[in-house]
């Protein structure tokens, strides 16, 4: 669950939920896979209206864990594609992004944290727009 903010003239927020799966390729490196979706609502912004739109999609990557104990920060880089839906404008995207994160491990087999992304969306209407999305954690571990 979190909640996204796209950084366009004017900005849209909005919130969404998403998966995140992980495989350990190496003690430091994960293969990350994830998929979400946000959903931007019809706002005014200087008075003037802007139309809300739904984006969806997955990006595939890795990342780098910095295995401290109880405490797992990590970033990565991720590369995929998504589709927007909205009344004016709906189509396909390229998307690049760097996702973050701060996890707590409970036990061996449960985690909790804090995660973000910074997405950058291709191919749009306008050009190139931007995304910072927030996401509060659940995991379940399991493997070796």
């Amino acid at each position: 669950v979190g909640v996204a903010l796209s950084l366009l003239v004017p900005a849209l927020h909005g919130f969404g939920g998403g998966l995140h799966l992980t495989y350990g390729l190496s003690d430091t490196l994960n293969l990350l896979v994830t998929g979400d979706v946000t959903v931007h609502p019809a706002s005014r912004d200087k008075g003037l209206p802007v139309d809300g739109f739904v984006l969806a999609g997955g990006n595939l990557g890795v990342g780098y864990v910095f295995d401290i104990l109880q405490w797992v920060p990590y970033v990565g880089a991720t590369a995929g594609g998504y589709y927007a839906i909205g009344p004016t404008d709906s189509g396909p995207r390229l998307a690049l992004a760097i996702p973050f994160g701060l996890d707590y491990q409970i036990s061996r087999s449960f985690a909790v944290g804090a995660a973000g992304e910074y997405k950058l969306l291709l191919l749009d209407a306008l050009g190139t727009s931007q995304r910072i999305s927030g996401f509060l954690r659940a995991e379940y571990i399991w493997g070796f």
